[in-house]
């Protein structure tokens, strides 16, 4: 199905996709992939690594607008994301490399069946907290953290090896892997955590999305990079725009409601990961 690719109804579904994929990318901290690879997957079947490396490129440019949001309404703490962004840099690559060792549809469904777990467990984690007072917003400038957990450095680089390795691994963002790792280890607010998340997205996927196009023609024959450009071309300018949107909701919503976008999110991309068939 991969030559439907370049038919205009193709490139119109592949623009609403990135509508969507902007907005909740932009407004929950994720890169927007987890909508992204399973959309294309709806509209130019299973071509996995392909869609893999075309929403990496558009996760960066979905992160840019929403961390410069997220920057100007003060969300991020720069203490934690000193100490993750050098490991999700260097993760994303082994996470990009053990990716491309996994072929065929068998191995992408074991490994989405893997994060598809990893979900579940974010899954109740985020309904418990659902029904708890949500945590005042860190200033980044606050150093006296009342919840600042011992080795927070050594914690902020455990979160950012979750990222950068799920990232590359998966093609994902790693915002959906980065959220909740912050919320348990880091003990922060959500939308410090999303803030956060946002700022290590745009790095870690300019690097794995680098690795992964230039190693597309030794996944398989038939994918080149001029497919992924494309596809990244019709999608970054929606998303781009509507991810600024999706940051300001963060900060307009109430955290609640953030929660249950998060949920809804959460329920999606883990029934979709774990490859269950479809009710329709």
């Amino acid at each position: 199905m991969i030559d439907q690719l370049f038919q205009p109804a193709s490139l119109f579904a592949i623009a609403l996709i990135a509508l969507l994929a902007g907005t909740l990318g932009g407004m929950l901290g994720v890169g927007g992939s987890l909508i992204i690879i399973p959309g294309l997957y709806f509209i130019l079947g299973p071509q996995q690594q392909l869609f893999q490396a075309s929403a990496m490129i558009i996760n960066v440019f979905i992160a840019i607008p929403a961390a410069y949001k997220h920057y100007k309404k003060h969300g991020m703490t720069p203490q934690h994301i000193k100490w993750m962004l050098p490991a999700s840099i260097s993760f994303v690559l082994i996470g990009v490399y053990t990716s491309n060792l996994f072929k065929g549809p068998e191995g992408n469904i074991i490994l989405g069946r893997i994060l598809a777990i990893f979900l579940a467990y974010v899954l109740i984690i985020n309904i418990k907290r659902l029904f708890t007072p949500p945590k005042k917003l860190i200033h980044p400038e606050d150093e006296q953290t009342p919840n600042k957990p011992l080795n927070y450095r050594l914690r902020a680089i455990i979160v950012g090896i979750f990222n950068g390795f799920s990232a590359g691994l998966l093609g994902i963002g790693g915002g959906a892997i980065t959220v909740p790792s912050q919320q348990v280890l880091l003990k922060l607010p959500l939308k410090n955590c999303i803030a956060n998340s946002s700022a290590l997205i745009i790095f870690s996927s300019a690097v794995g999305a680098t690795y992964k196009n230039l190693s597309l023609n030794t996944l398989n024959d038939a994918y080149t990079i001029r497919q992924s450009l494309t596809i990244a071309a019709v999608c970054i300018p929606v998303a781009f725009l509507s991810s600024r949107m999706g940051a300001q909701l963060t900060h307009t919503l109430p955290t609640k409601y953030i929660r249950i976008f998060f949920i809804i999110l959460l329920l999606v991309a883990g029934y979709k990961l774990a490859d269950f068939p479809l009710p329709f």
